[in-house]
């Protein structure tokens, strides 16, 4: 008999990744499946990343490449950075990595060591506990308040000599909440008298918000911190290209940037050099030209309102109002302990997840995969008609829950 890893084995698969599979195979299976489940577009990659693509493959650049990366993209990264983000990085600061996903595993597993701590905050996305977990460490969660905000008296309460970094994800995955300056800055001023504590700053999605013309930031008002914080970004959500695999990794700590590199060179590699042209082209195009994004995030903003429209009023819902990403994450703790339409009764969030699959024919992610029990995260990112049939299937799942009481 095989015998597998440990850790592995105490370790439960993606919970968005396997709610998608299974709403892919039961639409194989002939159920009109609209599948609100997984963080990605329904656009396609923009022309500027397909030309990069091309130009790489026209040019014969199908060797290994450079373990952190082509020098043209890091520079673009570089150039992105201080342009968009006020921040001065050298080439040699900046790892290219296989995705935003990967950039965040090498991260934990060349700063954790046995025992670590590193704080959350919730709701946090699904796969950041996971890794740490995996690296070794221990994942410490901090409460929210009722609108996502972060509960600064449960993070000093939590942050203590044990703690190796914090994680900061804003807009956040799932609830699409931005964390203001005064948060922020109440953060930094805790941070000071916890010198060797990392910031690792996951900003995935700070180009697809609404409202505002930038994100705050952690280091816009504390800028001496950025020798300790690790920013982690990529094309995936922000143009739509999550499956050319591309993030990157900045951080002025030579150290954690050598470690990275050392960790790809036993496992990965260098990126793909197809994908990295496509990177390349893409945040070149929109250094020089913005438009791109506004363009995106009109049309995001357009279907959050109507998903807003069709699911605010439903009884016994209540739906925080996201200022970026592509989510609602709706609380429906007022359906917990009532009787199901298909299962027989409602213990958590998985129950309802489970019920509207079966019944409305809507795949959403249970909170609990987000660490909070009472919600349910649903993607925005399909097309207009899809977004509304599935919004209505959810309103009548729930008046049809409601009125069997």
């Amino acid at each position: 008999m095989v015998t597998i890893n440990n850790i592995l084995n105490k370790i439960a698969p993606s919970d968005t990744v396997r709610i998608a599979e299974l709403a892919k195979k039961l639409k194989k299976e002939g159920k009109d499946i609209i599948s609100l489940s997984l963080g990605e577009s329904d656009l396609d990659s923009p022309d500027f990343a397909l030309e990069g693509a091309t130009k790489a493959i026209v040019s014969g650049d199908t060797r290994y490449p450079p373990v952190p990366g082509h020098i043209s993209l890091r520079e673009a990264i570089v150039r992105k950075l201080e342009l968009e983000n006020k921040l001065k990085y050298n080439v040699a600061d900046i790892v290219v990595c296989n995705g935003a996903k990967h950039a965040l595993f090498n991260i934990f597993f060349s700063v954790i060591n046995p025992g670590d701590e590193v704080i959350l905050f919730l709701p946090t996305w699904v796969s950041y506990s996971k890794m740490v977990e995996l690296a070794g460490g221990i994942a410490k969660k901090v409460k929210c308040n009722q609108d996502f905000s972060i509960d600064i008296e449960s993070f000093k309460q939590t942050i203590n000599h044990k703690t190796k970094a914090i994680v900061l994800n804003s807009p956040n995955n799932p609830s699409g909440a931005v964390y203001n300056e005064k948060e922020l800055s109440q953060i930094a001023e805790i941070l000071v008298d916890h010198p060797d504590v990392i910031i690792i700053s996951d900003d995935i999605y700070e180009n697809i918000i609404y409202d505002m013309n930038k994100v705050p930031h952690i280091l816009d008002n504390y800028p001496n911190l950025i020798d300790r914080t690790c920013i982690v970004n990529g094309v995936s959500k922000g143009y739509a290209m999550t499956g050319w695999r591309v993030g990157y990794v900045a951080s002025k700590s030579q150290d954690i940037v050598k470690s990275i590199n050392k960790l790809q060179t036993h496992t990965t590699g260098g990126v793909c050099t197809i994908a990295e042209g496509a990177a390349l082209g893409a945040i070149s195009h929109t250094n020089k030209d913005r438009s791109f994004f506004q363009d995106q995030n009109n049309m995001y903003k357009e279907k959050r309102d109507i998903a807003l429209k069709i699911l605010q009023d439903v009884k016994g819902l209540s739906i925080n109002v996201p200022q970026g990403a592509f989510y609602l994450f709706i609380d429906c703790q007022n359906y917990i302990g009532r009787k199901g339409l298909f299962v027989p009764e409602i213990n958590n969030s998985i129950d309802i997840a489970q019920d509207l699959l079966d019944h409305a024919l809507v795949a959403v992610v249970p909170g609990e995969a987000f660490e909070m029990q009472g919600f349910f995260r649903m993607s925005y990112a399909l097309s207009k008609d899809s977004l509304i049939m599935a919004c209505n299937r959810i309103k009548k799942y729930f008046s049809e829950l409601s009125d069997a009481l």
